[in-house]
């Protein structure tokens, strides 16, 4: 379990650092081939190129000091995805009223220290940030899982096969949390949708997050927050739902984390699984809105 003495002080070594150079910028040229986002987003004066510089900066500056380091963006597209992904979700649930207790903090007997610790309307959960590698391209054969499709298949459920094991491994990773745990996942590279959410989560009971070989699986991982476009120069048309697991009670997640769109998964032995809707907030407008820098 987490202790106080687990929490990094909060001191000055991140308090100046920035995930951009402070210069001048006259370069209107377009993205090169090949050229990574990261020194596209330091280099270019393009106006919507720095509304995208200022978000993130924006985000940043609201990271706690202590988890800042140089680099921080780091160097490759999937570097920044990933760590974009963390800004965003660390930033989201501020603006959901939710206290940050730590980054990374160390849990004892768990194999890994998840992204957040998080305590909301009195409940304390963790929160695991993942990206599917944007680095990998969609169509790479690989060799299918117990119950997985072996003949051919499209792009696009591959795609959401390449998001199920993503969770599977988070979910490994965090296996002895004795708090709620909840993986949020983005995957920006392909046109996600609802649909891809459920063939990723429920299309193979064999081996799928929440049962397999006919028995429950996973039951610390709560719930799955799945983002839809989760870029910063795309935040506009971003959606989000958090499924809430079949063995989790809707009660057991906080209610401001269940402010916008979410889902109750049941499952039933004869009928397999259903998902239950729930209307709420849109999350893109909780992002631009709630604090007014973002206009």
């Amino acid at each position: 379990m987490t202790s106080a003495g687990d929490i990094p002080v909060k001191g000055t070594k991140g308090e100046n650092l920035r995930l951009f150079d402070d210069i001048e910028r006259t370069d209107m040229t377009r993205r090169e081939p090949g050229e990574p986002l990261v020194a596209y987003l330091n280099r270019s004066a393009r106006p919507r190129v720095a509304v995208v510089r200022g978000r993130l900066d924006g985000w940043y500056a609201r990271y706690p000091a202590y988890a800042k380091t140089m680099g921080f963006l780091g160097q490759t597209d999937g570097d920044f995805f990933a760590k974009s992904f963390e800004l965003l979700v660390h930033e989201l649930l501020m603006r959901l009223d939710c206290t940050i207790l730590a980054v990374e903090p160390h849990v004892s007997g768990n194999s890994g220290k998840p992204d957040f610790w998080v305590e909301a309307d009195r409940m304390q959960f963790y929160v695991e940030c993942t990206t599917v590698n944007p680095d990998e391209p969609t169509l790479v054969p690989m060799p299918p899982l117990p119950g997985e499709h072996n003949e051919p298949i499209s792009g696009e459920v591959r795609d959401a096969l390449r998001t199920r094991r993503s969770l599977l491994r988070k979910a490994e990773k965090h296996s002895s949390l004795q708090m709620p745990y909840v993986i949020a996942l983005t995957g920006e590279f392909f046109d996600y949708d609802d649909l891809d959410d459920q063939i990723a989560l429920f299309k193979h009971p064999i081996n799928s997050l929440w049962f397999q070989d006919n028995k429950p699986a996973n039951q610390h991982v709560n719930a799955v927050w799945m983002f839809h476009r989760a870029v910063p120069w795309n935040i506009e048309r971003m959606t989000a739902c958090l499924y809430i697991s079949p063995w989790t009670e809707i009660e057991e997640i906080p209610i401001s984390v269940r402010t916008f769109l979410h889902a109750k998964v049941h499952f039933n032995s004869n009928q397999g699984f259903s998902i239950e809707h729930f209307p709420g907030e849109n999350i893109a407008e909780i992002l631009i809105d709630r604090m007014g820098d973002m206009q």
